[in-house]
Formats: C-alpha cells, structure tokens, sequence
C-alpha cells in the first residue's frame, strides 16, 4: 500500500506542474496573440493544427477565434488534469475502491469523449483562421472526430461503470454475515 502511495503522490505532483505550466502557456499565448502587432515584433509564428500564423497579421476576428480555440482546448485539458489530482489525491490517502473514485475515472472519460468533440471545434476553427488571416490561401482541412479519444473515453466510462458495481457487490458481501 506505501508503494501506490507514494506512486500516486509523484503523478498527483507531475499532473500540478502540468496544470500550472498549461495555465502559464495559455496566458502567454494570451498575451501573444492580444497584444503582438507589427510595431512590437516581426516573425511570431504560431502553430496551430500543422498550420503557421503570423501573428501580426492576426486581425480582431482572428485574435477573438484563435482565443477562443485555445480556451477550449485548454479548459478541456485542465479538466482532464483536475480529474487526474484527484483521483490520485484519494490513492495517495489509500482510497482506492471507493464510489468517488469511480466518480472521477467516469469524470475522466467524458473529458475524453468531449476531447473528441474540441478537436472537430478546433479544425473548423482552424479552417477559419487560415480564411481570416490569408484569403487567398487555398489549403485544404478536413475536419474529422478524434475517434480514438471517443472510444477510449466510452471504454473508460465502462470500465468505471463495471468498478462501481464490483464496489457495491464486495460493500454488499461485507455486510453479509
């Protein structure tokens, strides 16, 4: 039981620097795209989707678009990140078969399945970022559901569901005599 303790108390701390350091990237880029302009930098090139932007040629549609793609991508992944603290602040306390880990792991695979659904968001988002910024750009995006993350998070879900009902049948077990 010391072992999963300590395991869990050194993922619960690399998944805060995660979240710190995902909030940090988000106000930077922040900063980037509001305040950058031709007066203050040259060559700023962000990279979204496989695509370069320049930033100074961001306009206000594009900054409030490109904003709002990396505020979702990044509330969906400081969600996923939040599930993961707590599911390993409970193992690092030796809770492991409980109804609020079941909670939390049920919690992870939604942030997946909704994951699946930023993605298809941040490809349209994509595709009119690149008619903001360059019209005459011709290139080509196909906007696709990432399915890995949609079955991935439905498996969790199962796996979750089928945990809770081993929780119940074992809570069921103790109080027989």
């Amino acid at each position: 039981m010391k072992k999963i303790e300590r395991v869990s108390k050194i993922i619960r701390i690399l998944a805060q620097v995660v979240f710190c350091f995902t909030i940090f990237a988000i106000l930077v880029l922040t900063a980037l795209t509001v305040f950058i302009s031709e007066e203050n930098h040259e060559n700023i090139y962000l990279k979204v989707q496989g695509q370069e932007f320049l930033v100074e040629q961001f306009g206000f549609q594009a900054r409030v678009l490109f904003l709002l793609v990396i505020f979702l991508w990044g509330l969906v992944f400081e969600k996923g990140v939040y599930q993961v603290i707590q599911l390993f602040k409970l193992y690092e306390k030796g809770k492991i078969f409980l109804s609020e880990n079941v909670l939390r792991i049920k919690e992870l695979g939604k942030v997946l399945i909704l994951w699946s659904f930023v993605k298809l968001i941040s490809d349209w988002g994509t595709v009119e970022l690149v008619q903001l910024t360059s019209p005459s750009n011709t290139s080509s995006f196909s906007l696709s559901l990432d399915f890995t993350a949609l079955v991935v998070g439905i498996l969790i879900m199962v796996v979750a569901w089928v945990m809770d009902e081993g929780r119940k049948l074992r809570e069921e077990a103790e109080l027989t005599i």
